[in-house]
């Protein structure tokens, strides 16, 4: 035991050294592989980001192009209760507007990318903030289609019903592309809505009317979506940038 003793009195800076080297070692590997984890999923995390940003383009393309159509049947359900209001209808407007009113929209919403993150379990590898908002953004996305459904639904149940019983022979020149397409190689004269008959129509002016307060809540909601979106992809780049 003296020996030994004396042998670590002697000996103690080799030792030091050798334990500090050891001690240096076991770390440098734990760093590594640490590094190395990182590294990975900062990578993992880019690839689902990515997918994300794409997802949010494709919804932003979609959500600029319902919000000018909904504008549209804004603008023309307030034309056509003008003309209630005026007695006063301009059949071509009536005709084309009804058809136009009668369009449904349906927002499609592309989230592969935010269901991969959320099944793969790695969620947590998006900032807390980041990852709330797109929770909140793929939320708002349902309340759109939500309301849509309701919108459509009453287009089918009400309003179609009615303008088709009662103003069929105009259908064919309602300003919608399917429709028209339909009828470019018919000879038979086209008639437009009687103004007399459609400014007496106290039922379709209701239906005008609830479809212009359909389209308006839905415009409110588009934008507002859009408005996320927005958002939404500047962050997502933000992180992407970050090293």
């Amino acid at each position: 035991m003296k020996k030994l003793t004396e042998n670590l009195r002697q000996n103690w800076p080799t030792y030091f050294f050798e334990i500090l080297v050891l001690i240096i070692g076991i770390y440098g590997a734990f760093a590594l592989e640490s590094w190395n984890e990182d590294r990975k999923d900062n990578k993992q995390k880019n690839v689902y980001l990515t997918h994300i940003l794409a997802n949010l383009a494709d919804d932003r393309t979609q959500l600029d192009s319902l919000i000018v159509q909904t504008e549209d049947v804004v603008r023309r359900t307030h034309l056509l209760i003008e003309s209630y209001q005026a007695q006063s209808v301009d059949p071509d407007l009536a005709t084309q507007s009804s058809g136009v009113i009668a369009v449904e929209k349906h927002f499609n919403g592309f989230r592969s990318g935010m269901d991969a993150l959320l099944n793969s379990g790695k969620l947590d590898l998006i900032p807390d903030q980041l990852s709330l908002n797109l929770q909140l953004y793929y939320e708002k996305s349902e309340d759109v289609v939500t309301r849509e459904a309701m919108s459509n639904e009453y287009i089918r149940d009400f309003y179609e019903p009615h303008v088709f019983e009662n103003y069929v022979d105009a259908f064919v020149q309602m300003d919608v592309f399917d429709i028209r397409q339909m009828y470019l190689n018919d000879t038979r004269k086209s008639e437009l809505i009687n103004p007399d008959r459609f400014l007496n129509d106290r039922l379709l002016e209701t239906h005008i009317i609830i479809r212009n307060i359909h389209a308006k809540v839905e415009v409110e909601l588009y934008q507002k979506l859009i408005d996320q979106n927005e958002r939404l992809q500047q962050k997502i780049k933000a992180q992407l940038k970050t090293k």
